[in-house]
């Protein structure tokens, strides 16, 4: 088991990856007319970054509500992020995105996210 402390540390660092992948996206789309993925970015910021106030949660209120903010976020990162993501890429090929490496990378990190977040959900970690 994954201490807590570190379990966090993860999750926060894939909010950054994700964030930085948004960024990322609409600069491209800036310089080159195309952004990584053909989604809109503002929601997915205000998703992250009320998942990133929900990980406060696990040192500042009981446990049990950090585990409860993971049900939304496997919802959002695991269903949209992962099986949204490869749904989009059997149906339409790359049409959705400016690469194949783009759409690998974004499958990444949304599946790295949604394993940390399974972990804390079913309490996979020790105080």
């Amino acid at each position: 088991m994954i201490p807590l402390r570190k379990l966090v540390q993860r999750q926060f660092a894939f909010a950054v990856f994700a964030s930085l992948y948004l960024l990322g996206s609409l600069v491209h789309e800036h310089f080159r007319s195309v952004a990584f993925i053909q989604s809109p970015v503002l929601p997915s910021f205000i998703i992250l970054a009320v998942y990133t106030l929900s990980l406060l949660l696990s040192k500042k209120v009981n446990k049990k509500w950090y585990r409860i903010a993971m049900i939304p976020a496997i919802l959002f990162f695991g269903g949209l992020g992962v099986v949204g993501n490869l749904i989009l890429f059997m149906n339409s090929g790359l049409a959705y995105y400016s690469s194949y490496n783009m759409w690998l990378i974004a499958l990444g990190i949304n599946f790295y996210g949604s394993m940390l977040n399974i972990f804390a959900l079913l309490g996979l970690y020790k105080e």
